[in-house]
């Protein structure tokens, strides 16, 4: 009984770095329109989730699942689109500023 409670236990483990993923990909999404900052974040946790699946990779059955690193994959990826375009958009919006 005791050793089928450790199994399930390390079965449930969650992959190291994948919430770090998550929360670096919804901060980028928030933090979009903040010039590099959304990008920066997103690019980080594109790193920690990419890094998350290779520990996944290597051992899938001490792990879970990898739904939280698929998440934070796609929060990262969206925060870097939003954080490219919002720092885009900042420099343009700068340099017409300062040619007037």
């Amino acid at each position: 009984m005791k050793n089928d409670l450790n199994q399930s236990q390390q079965q449930c483990q969650n992959i190291p770095y994948s919430i770090v993923s998550l929360v670096l990909g919804i901060c980028s999404i928030l933090l979009s329109g903040i010039l590099f900052i959304g990008l920066l974040l997103g690019i980080l946790g594109l790193h920690y989730a990419r890094k998350a699946n290779k520990l996944y990779l290597t051992n899938p059955q001490q792990y879970s699942n990898n739904t939280l690193v698929q998440i934070g994959k796609v929060t990262s990826i969206l925060g870097i689109v939003l954080g490219s375009i919002g720092t885009l958009l900042a420099c343009f919006l700068l340099c017409t500023y300062l040619s007037y």
